[in-house]
């Protein structure tokens, strides 16, 4: 079985992206969740290094990220073999 996993400096890299755009756009977590669809807590994770966005996620993070001139994010998808 194949399975993705997100390693550390994936977590550590997002964590950084999502608390600047959230400081760019002046929101807070619960602001930048509801325009994600998600909840404040998922945000929460991700910036505290718990879990990292689904591919769907970080692909809106990007949108809002380019409407606001920042660089996208990047998340390099490794996979596992069990």
């Amino acid at each position: 079985m194949i399975k993705l996993y997100k390693n550390f400096e994936n977590k550590k890299v997002v964590s950084e992206k999502v608390q600047e755009l959230r400081w760019v756009l002046g929101l807070t977590q619960e602001g930048l969740a509801r325009k994600l669809n998600v909840t404040w807590g998922t945000v929460n994770r991700w910036e505290n290094k718990v879990n990292v966005p689904s591919r769907l996620a970080v692909e809106k993070l990007n949108e809002i990220r380019k409407e606001n001139g920042l660089a996208p994010i990047e998340i390099f998808w490794t996979r596992q073999l069990k």
